[in-house]
């Protein structure tokens, strides 16, 4: 990030979790009672389109927490060689530049929903987005999520949905692309690990510097000695 000046955006597919981009099940149940008729051409069509986007949607994923978190520490880093870098949402706005090949960004959080039982209706009264939605269990990660969406298909017109049409997006798609960053706007402090040691400290204070942020490294200390 600090060398290139640049935030890489991984390909939806390519995340771990396989309910990525993916609806829940109260809500298809609602999808299909509006829209009995299995011919409808509504009805087949969100799905496509929500298998589409796991191909054309990029995410940069940061953790939202006014604190440090342990578990993020030892889920995220290596031991002895963790770095953990804080901005703000808007730091983020005014700092990303999208790729020209980009359909449209989003910024915002992820939403935790029970995958069996949530109408994907959210509090602003708004449907919850695919991309957007995580399943319960990965609630401690408060994740706020910056999403490129590239469309492939902007000078072809039509769209054929099919399978092989899903599979072709999925060789021919790049698995992550790159958006330029201005570092000064976007980096409020770069802390490393409570357990790193001084030679790492060392290399992520030189890094700092030559991006002219030598002055915003901390060493985060989570170990201090209880008073009682």
């Amino acid at each position: 990030m600090m060398e290139n000046a640049s935030l890489y955006h991984a390909r939806l597919d390519q995340l771990e979790d396989r309910f990525e981009g993916s609806v829940t099940k109260l809500y298809a149940e609602n999808r299909e009672k509006e829209h009995p008729d299995p011919h409808d051409v509504v009805r087949d069509a969100e799905p496509f389109f929500n298998r589409r986007s796991l191909s054309c949607s990029y995410v940069n994923c940061w953790h939202s927490s006014e604190f440090a978190s342990d578990a993020m520490w030892r889920v995220y880093s290596r031991q002895n060689a963790g770095v953990a870098i804080t901005s703000t949402l808007d730091r983020l706005q005014q700092s990303v530049i999208l790729p020209p090949e980009t359909d449209f960004g989003i910024l915002g959080p992820v939403e935790y929903l029970d995958f069996e039982n949530h109408s994907m209706i959210g509090s602003t009264g708004c449907t919850v987005r695919p991309g957007f939605a995580k399943q319960k269990s990965f609630e401690y990660e408060k994740e706020v999520r910056g999403l490129i969406c590239i469309n492939p298909d902007l000078e072809k017109g039509t769209i054929t949905m099919s399978q092989e049409y899903l599979e072709q997006l999925k060789v021919e798609m790049p698995l992550g692309v790159i958006a330029k960053v201005n570092l000064i706007k976007m980096i409020d402090k770069i802390y490393t690990s409570p357990l790193s040691l001084p030679w790492f400290n060392q290399i992520v204070q030189s890094a700092a510097d030559r991006a002219g942020l030598g002055d915003v490294v901390v060493k985060l200390n989570l170990d201090d000695d209880p008073i009682y």
